[in-house]
């Protein structure tokens, strides 16, 4: 595990599917959940409009956000000396569904390390090699079949002074 000293500098969540998938599912959900309310208790948007509108958001809350609600897993990025590191946790479950309440995360260990030098990586350089290694663990159990979201390392990432952050300039 790592040192107080480790500077942690990147968390990267890891879900069971895309948002787009999610979403999808949820408002099929969403849709049955509507009709079965307008067909076996005849409350449908025109004949209980409040009922119905709260029956919605009841079901949108319970149901949850992808972002927050729906990750399973956790990469952290840290630099320890020359390296950039990455480690995970993990959810505590045989099973992984939607609707896991008491999730606990558990710490899993080293999901990969890399090593660099002064003088032979540029900044951009490191940030691809970081990017490319946390996409090689999308092959790797736990990791393979699950969408691992990389969108704010992407979008921030090509602005980082990755050799200031490894304390070569």
């Amino acid at each position: 595990m790592h040192k107080v000293s480790d500077r942690y500098i990147f968390e990267i969540g890891v879900y069971p599917s895309e948002p787009e998938s999610f979403i999808k599912e949820r408002s099929k959900r969403l849709q049955e959940h509507l009709e079965w309310l307008a067909n076996a208790g005849g409350v449908g948007p025109d004949r209980a409009p409040d009922v119905f509108d709260n029956s919605k958001e009841y079901f949108l809350k319970k149901y949850g956000g992808w972002r927050y609600t729906q990750a399973i897993g956790w990469i952290r990025l840290f630099v320890l000396g020359r390296q950039m590191r990455g480690e995970y946790w993990f959810v505590n479950s045989k099973r992984i569904d939607r609707e896991m309440n008491k999730r606990k995360f558990e710490y899993c260990g080293k999901a990969f390390e890399l090593s660099f030098f002064p003088g032979e990586d540029t900044s951009t350089e490191i940030f691809q090699q970081t990017l490319n290694a946390i996409n090689r663990l999308k092959a790797e159990k736990p990791f393979k079949g699950r969408y691992i979201d990389l969108e704010a390392f992407e979008n921030i990432g090509k602005y980082v002074n990755w050799r200031k952050i490894l304390g070569f300039d």
